[in-house]
């Protein structure tokens, strides 16, 4: 584009924009210009790839910083007009806070509802198992992109009191964004995130469902580490009655509750009820699992301080037992088990990790969160490490590699 070209398009742009100022929150800037440089770089960008400018609306809904991007070609399109920034000595890119602002203004309507429940299911796909290494290392990428979501969600929210029932999210993302709260201590958000998966399961698939269940037990983990140990009580006592009549009292889901179970009563003080549910647990957990394994371990070394507490005399009775109590709880907390996971095992589907990316439409994503009962189609696959945060392309017109 000429200069002289550029300047006209610029004058006749700010005069556009001057109608619309309201919608963009940059009122610090009190000429416009950047604002208007913004708007027709976007323009230019629009022109020449929808896959780009798609990709700037997403991000709006996303943090603006930390994110790795898989697609060169859109990526070389928003650097060439300096809409996004590389990071030195890493793959992944940023882009400046106000523009970021900016970027999420731009999509309205149904568009806007739709990027944002894109980038919540995207955030949830992305929160990693503890099975998969330096696990903690993502979650802690991810956890302020969990905040921007959860930003809109609660946005949107908002508007579907007040008269929009046509917004709503699958249980399961908010299970897994409560997983990634809890794990970084982000307690009164994983609180939330995990009342609104039970209200979601529940509706979805019943009170007794193991999805459900598994959502009830981390609420009590949750209540454990808050200290409300009554709530936390009565969480553990409904997830231990459905986990038995669901799947049995060797199970060792089943044998979990028992566990956390017993961890509150030693919080309690309720010594003896706490040995006997750690002996039932620690007896269905060498049948099931093998004398060896971690969660014997486990056991047999609360057994062991809750032994020396119930010998002692004083004041200093319950130190040894609280200390290996506040521990195991706050790990158990950060233990939960895969929402998605259980949905998609009760399904009979298999959701499945693999080393190769493959690159997902938007209207796949659309169709992956609205799928019955939250449930991951197993034709949906990620590249995902410890050191990665990736997005796939939102348009349903990009060239297959």
């Amino acid at each position: 584009m000429a200069a002289s070209d550029y300047v006209k398009h610029y004058d006749s742009t700010w005069k556009d924009l001057m109608k619309k100022q309201d919608r963009f929150p940059l009122q610090e800037y009190a000429d416009r210009s950047v604002l208007t440089t913004w708007t027709i770089s976007y323009k230019q960008v629009q022109s020449q790839s929808e896959e780009a400018a798609s990709l700037l609306k997403l991000w709006g809904f996303l943090d603006c910083e930390d994110l790795e991007l898989e697609f060169s070609d859109a990526l070389q399109l928003l650097s060439h007009y300096s809409l996004v920034d590389a990071k030195e000595e890493t793959s992944s890119h940023s882009m400046q806070s106000v523009l970021h602002e900016w970027c999420c203004q731009l999509a309205e309507g149904r568009e806007r509802k739709t990027l944002s429940r894109l980038a919540a299911g995207i955030v949830a796909r992305m929160v990693p198992g503890e099975s998969e290494p330096e696990y903690w290392k993502l979650r802690r990428r991810l956890l302020p992109h969990g905040s921007r979501v959860c930003r809109w969600v609660d946005d949107e929210r908002l508007k579907q009191s007040h008269g929009a029932n046509d917004w709503t999210l699958p249980p399961w993302i908010f299970y897994s964004l409560g997983m990634l709260f809890a794990h970084q201590d982000k307690l009164d958000e994983a609180e939330k995130m995990y009342q609104r998966a039970l209200a979601g399961f529940e509706k979805a698939l019943g009170a007794e469902h193991t999805s459900t269940l598994n959502t009830v037990n981390n609420l009590g983990l949750l209540y454990a580490a808050q200290g409300k140990l009554g709530e936390a009580e009565t969480m553990y006592q409904r997830a231990l009655k459905g986990r038995e009549k669901a799947l049995g009292p060797e199970h060792t889901s089943t044998l979990d509750s028992i566990h956390c179970l017993g961890l509150l009563y030693a919080k309690q003080g309720k010594l003896q009820d706490s040995r006997a549910l750690y002996t039932r647990a620690l007896m269905g957990f060498q049948t099931a699992l093998g004398y060896n394994h971690t969660k014997c371990q486990v056991v047999r070394q609360a057994i062991a301080a809750l032994d020396i507490s119930r010998s002692m005399i004083g004041g200093s009775a319950s130190s040894p037992v609280k200390a290996l109590r506040d521990e195991d709880i706050r790990d158990d907390l950060c233990r939960g088990p895969d929402a998605m996971k259980a949905v998609s095992h009760s399904q009979g589907t298999s959701a499945t990790s693999t080393t190769q990316s493959t690159m997902v439409p938007m209207s796949t994503f659309a169709a992956l969160i609205d799928g019955e009962n939250g449930s991951r189609s197993n034709t949906v696959r990620r590249k995902r490490s410890s050191n990665s945060i990736k997005v796939p392309l939102p348009s349903s017109k990009r060239k297959a590699k």
